[in-house]
């Protein structure tokens, strides 16, 4: 089969694949009630015909309420079976292209029935358990994130202090000099401050991520730096904005607000949070069952991998690579019939967590 037509018959191949799992009696079919149409030795029964009615869109069915556009629907069931038992007649189900769509099929339905329909369901307690262990989520202060540059003098240091005052001084001088030189300041001022900051800052922690706090409540940002500098840089209003000079007994600091985040209260009381937390819960423990389930399955088989054979492979017209230089490497690939997405329930939107920083030029799709 040349590749020109296996593409041309590749909707047909998938066609006759999910009816060879239609007659293993998939739930979404019920073959029961009355006889509405028979196909040579097969029957089409009302309960059929109401299935796949109701996997059409609401529009759609709207059109079906009458009888003539119900026999249309009726009459493409029976052309699908005609050519589903010919195609059995010709012997195609044995063909390696149909079988490997139909093992594929046949995967997904298997993944379904073991995982999303057995593990799907949580008592409320499990979920005010979840919901306790990860209370930080849902119950929190406002946060802010910023940028910092902490020069170390002791107040007692007079001489290091006035050093470190003057210098405060000329960064966030020059910080504010370049302000005018772009029109847009997020684009730029964020790399010319950490630049600055991983040049000049004495603060081990923040140093190497170029000032970067992260998240922290303003008690948090008090005990990490000092009560100063966190409510200087919580009354920041703007993303972008920059505190004066900063003093304390410890250090000179200066600050820029990153972004905010608004405090979170939620209830567990509240329905949309016990669904945030049923959708985390089933897709770790699909993820979780799934993966013993393989285990338990490559044990029984015996599973064995011949390296060797396995390195002599040659990819077809694969480009070489450059001498000394090893290939580009690429993400794993999906297998085709590996689990897909849990169908849960959609979750409610979540608090936002301490990802890393995105640049302050990028749009903002939340």
């Amino acid at each position: 089969m040349t590749l020109r037509t296996l593409a041309r018959t590749a909707p047909v191949l998938a066609a006759l694949a999910l009816a060879a799992c239609s007659r293993s009696s998939s739930p979404s079919v019920k073959k029961e009630g009355p006889v509405v149409a028979k196909v040579g030795d097969s029957v089409i029964t009302s309960g059929e015909v109401a299935a796949r009615l109701g996997e059409q869109s609401p529009f759609l069915q709207t059109r079906y309420k009458d009888l003539e556009h119900r026999k249309e629907f009726v009459q493409n069931m029976v052309r699908f079976e005609l050519l589903s038992q010919e195609a059995y007649k010709r012997g195609l189900d044995k063909e390696p292209a149909v079988q490997e769509v139909l093992k594929k099929v046949l995967v997904q339905e298997l993944l379904k029935r073991e995982f999303d329909e057995k593990q799907a369901k949580f008592t409320d307690e499990e979920l005010k358990a979840y919901f306790d262990q990860h209370l930080e989520e849902f119950v929190r202060p406002e946060r802010v994130r910023a940028q910092v540059i902490v020069l170390d003098a002791p107040a007692d240091n007079a001489a290091a202090r006035a050093a470190a005052r003057k210098l405060a001084g000329e960064l966030l001088g020059q910080i504010k000099a370049n302000e005018g030189k772009s029109a847009d300041r997020a684009a730029y001022q964020p790399t010319l401050f950490a630049d600055l900051a991983r040049k000049h800052s004495s603060d081990t922690a923040t140093k190497a991520a170029g000032g970067d706090t992260r998240y922290l409540s303003r008690a948090d940002l008090g005990k990490q730096f000092s009560e100063a500098a966190s409510e200087a840089i919580f009354n920041l209003k703007e993303p972008g904005a920059l505190t004066g000079v900063i003093e304390d007994d410890k250090a000179v600091r200066i600050a820029r607000l990153t972004s905010r985040q608004p405090a979170v209260n939620r209830s567990f009381a509240d329905d949309q949070v016990k669904e945030t937390i049923r959708g985390r819960m089933f897709r770790e423990r699909r993820t979780k069952s799934f993966d013993e389930y393989v285990a338990k399955l490559k044990e029984e088989a015996k599973v064995s991998i011949d390296d060797a054979v396995l390195a002599a492979v040659e990819i077809p017209n694969a480009a070489p690579s450059a001498a000394g230089v090893p290939p580009m490497m690429a993400p794993p690939a999906k297998v085709e019939g590996a689990p897909a997405a849990p169908a849960a329930p959609a979750p409610a939107a979540e608090a936002p967590k301490a990802d890393a920083p995105k640049a302050e030029g990028e749009a903002k799709a939340h």
